[in-house]
């Protein structure tokens, strides 16, 4: 059973990067070297598709939440609610859940699998980080990766697709995007597209986040679980 109220044991508050404990790699003769093991973190909303695979109208949105984002290895309070609280309603709807991503690099399945009893609903996911693994993997058509590139509503739309199909869930969640600093296809920093699919069609949405590199991976976190919530209210 979901228990959002019931956060992991081992979450730490908001650790700082110097609280972690660090790994003397060197010789006794050398002067010690620090090893800081630390996991950036993790970013909702939805424009309808019904019926077919399409790429629906784009929406942009600035970030949805202004919570502060944890530094740690632990989701922000706010994706954790989130996730709690989606995971309850798919529960309860006997709905399962899968994920495609790749500028969030397993975040976002992070961020669902810290809530206790998430197993029930979440069925896995797939990291496409590089380009050429949205094919493979989630079974994006080469010939749309070639025409629109890896940042594009119709990629988003292909993986949220595909990681339903490959993960064999009722829903799949996809978050494609630049997490910068750098522009990538000709797309700022903070351009994010998120779609989320079911049996029944898919819808995708473009974000437009501002922060640095960490602050955008958790906003889009943040912002594919609210937009599952809506898409699952909403269906």
């Amino acid at each position: 059973m979901i228990r959002p109220d019931l956060p992991p044991d081992h979450w730490p508050a908001d650790p700082a990067p110097w609280d972690y404990p660090s790994v003397d790699l060197r010789p006794a003769d050398r002067p010690p070297v620090d090893l800081l093991l630390a996991m950036d973190l993790p970013p909702v909303e939805l424009a309808s598709g019904r019926g077919a695979i399409r790429t629906a109208d784009v929406v942009a949105a600035a970030s949805p939440s202004n919570a502060p984002v944890s530094r740690g290895a632990a989701p922000s309070e706010a994706a954790y609610a989130l996730a709690a609280a989606v995971l309850g309603l798919l529960e309860r709807g006997s709905a399962t859940l899968a994920t495609c991503e790749s500028l969030t690099g397993g975040l976002l399945g992070a961020t669902l699998t810290s809530v206790p009893g998430a197993s029930a609903v979440f069925r896995g996911g797939l990291i496409t980080y590089a380009t050429d693994l949205k094919h493979t993997l989630a079974r994006v058509d080469p010939g749309e990766l070639a025409r629109d590139g890896a940042v594009a509503p119709s990629t988003a739309l292909a993986m949220a697709a595909g990681a339903r199909e490959v993960c064999a869930a009722d829903w799949g969640v996809a978050v494609t995007g630049v997490a910068g600093p750098d522009p990538q296809e000709g797309h700022p920093a903070g351009t994010v597209f998120i779609a989320v699919a079911d049996g029944s069609g898919a819808a995708v949405r473009q974000y437009r986040l501002d922060g640095d590199r960490h602050t955008i991976r958790t906003r889009t976190v943040e912002a594919a679980l609210r937009q599952l919530t809506e898409a699952y209210r909403g269906r």
